[in-house]
């Protein structure tokens, strides 16, 4: 089931496997669906999308994505306009830290790795001791190149507090900001982290 935001707009935040998929309106019918405009086996960034009220296998164009593994996505259906567009925006599976601060040090091999609970939330804690870290996005990162996630101002104090609002950084891009949180003394630490709403919650353990 899809949540409706507003009259005709619908959306869902899920894991997609590899496989196949479309719209229906009515529950246990193969028929009266949203299904792709532009032809069968649409790739999933297609956007063009059209109601059917037949259940003929010649119109029956369905969406198709292929991932090594499920992958959390937002998914939102617009029937309200004249043209229906459904929209996909991918997020990341994996979100790790890195920085002099953190067990693994600068090296992305031995990136700490924080553990997903469930579609949007990613958690860990341990030691931290005083330096500088940031959260890299990604199972596969490079220093210089895509997605992060950083504070707001470079060398923002790393101190508990909740909501805390994440810059979402292309590093890829030209000028690309490197700001890092500022660990000021050794401790232990408990943090969760939300890709969805990008913010942080950090808890000092005593």
């Amino acid at each position: 089931p899809m949540q409706q935001v507003s009259p005709g707009v619908f959306t869902i935040i899920r894991d997609l496997k590899s496989g196949q998929f479309k719209f229906g309106t009515i529950p246990q019918v193969w028929h009266y669906m949203y299904v792709s405009a532009e032809t069968d086996n649409a790739p999933w960034d297609s956007t063009a999308a059209i109601f059917r009220e037949e259940s003929t296998s010649a119109t029956d164009w369905k969406w198709f994505i292929w991932n090594s593994e499920p992958v959390p996505y937002e998914i939102t259906l617009d029937t309200a306009s004249e043209s229906a567009v459904m929209k996909m925006k991918p997020y990341h599976t994996q979100i790790s830290m890195t920085g002099d601060a953190t067990p693994g040090g600068w090296s992305l091999d031995d990136r700490t790795r924080l553990t997903r609970t469930n579609v949007m939330t990613f958690i860990w804690e341990g030691e931290l001791k005083e330096g500088e870290l940031k959260f890299c996005c990604g199972n596969t990162p490079e220093y210089g190149k895509g997605e992060w996630m950083m504070p707001m101002q470079d060398q923002a104090e790393f101190s508990p507090a909740e909501d805390i609002p994440l810059d979402l950084i292309d590093a890829s891009i030209e000028n690309a900001p490197d700001k890092k949180w500022k660990i000021s003394k050794n401790g232990r630490y408990s943090i969760a982290l939300n890709q969805y709403t990008q913010t942080l919650t950090i808890k000092e353990i005593q």
